[in-house]
């Protein structure tokens, strides 16, 4: 019995040395560093994908060494298995950890879904109970909330604010024009497109849509007057500017076309009722002016082989104050 014992206890001690060299020993003991300092940084969620990517690079890259420097067959296929394993348990685990975490996160997507259609629900039912005067006096209240919400830079609650009153009120015109303000903002064009062009339709069917300044946008429900009907327009004819920058030559006429309609529907609104003030919009970090849209649309049309006399005698006829020299 000693004697079995013996021989088990040497051969404990000889064959790790038989079946692994010193580089095998450090490369294992790299790789294991590696993966434990990708796990102590795995908190940090804008390091993990750093991590998953890198972290398993730099153990691949270290995985041939001692297969290149073993001096027998067996330790290089040996060594290369065992670092080859270590990567592949480290990387199964981490894909593993960011599978979870994204059913986790498409789980609470789909509550807080649920979540936001039932406070939906609920606040149309608030609403539906409101007598008229109440009902206006909440949508006005609610409009000087969005202006906030927009001068505090804050478009992702800006949007949620708007489409919840726009389930139950889809034609209001604080609502329409704030939502398109926030997906300007958020970088979703066609989404503005479409509440802007929504507010337009609506506006058709408004007695006031075309009378006021913002003032007057403000202290009615409905939330339509001439100076913000005018700015949407103005905001439509920047858009299709933009558009028409990379539209091929076949669509940028038409692209245009419809930037110059949309100027022309803003500089035809009488906005304010000043001396020495033209209809037009000054230029602001987001906008080109009146008088810059007319230009680059006049511009456009002389590169395209087409007349801009037409955009010139407008923009002398609206722009007079703020473009002179048009």
């Amino acid at each position: 019995m000693t004697d079995i014992v013996g021989r088990t206890t040497s051969w404990l001690r000889e064959r790790p040395g038989r079946l692994f060299d010193l580089w095998t020993v450090i490369t294992v003991a790299l790789v294991i560093a590696i993966f434990l300092f990708c796990a102590l940084m795995w908190n940090s969620p804008w390091l993990r994908p750093a991590l998953a990517t890198g972290g398993a690079g730099l153990a691949a890259l270290l995985g041939p060494i001692p297969g290149m420097l073993s001096p027998t067959a067996s330790r290089k296929w040996l060594s290369t298995a065992l670092v080859a394993a270590l990567i592949a348990a480290g990387t199964w685990f981490a894909t593993r950890d960011l599978d979870d975490r994204l059913r986790a996160a498409e789980s609470q997507h789909t509550l807080l879904e649920e979540r936001l259609t039932t406070e939906w629900s609920s606040f149309e039912g608030v609403l539906s109970g409101l007598e008229p005067a109440e009902l206006d006096a909440f949508i006005k209240q609610s409009a000087r909330q969005y202006k906030s919400l927009y001068k505090k830079k804050q478009f992702l609650a800006l949007r949620d604010f708007t489409l919840a009153m726009l389930e139950v009120r889809p034609n209001n015109g604080h609502a329409l024009y704030y939502a398109g303000e926030a997906d300007r903002f958020l970088g979703d064009t066609q989404a503005m497109f479409n509440q802007f062009q929504n507010y337009i339709a609506a506006s058709d069917q408004e007695a006031l849509a075309r009378d006021g300044d913002a003032a007057a946008c403000y202290a009615r429900p409905n939330g339509f007057c001439a100076e913000r009907l005018g700015w949407i327009a103005h905001l439509m004819a920047n858009a299709y500017l933009d558009r028409a920058e990379t539209a091929d030559a076949g669509t940028r006429l038409k692209v245009l076309e419809d930037a110059l309609n949309y100027e022309q529907q803003n500089l035809n609104l009488v906005k304010w009722h000043r001396p020495g003030v033209d209809q037009g919009f000054h230029a602001d970090p987001t906008t080109r002016s009146s008088c810059d849209v007319l230009g680059a649309i006049a511009q456009g049309l002389v590169n395209l082989g087409k007349s801009d006399k037409a955009i010139v005698a407008l923009r002398r006829k609206t722009l007079w104050a703020s473009c002179p020299e048009g």
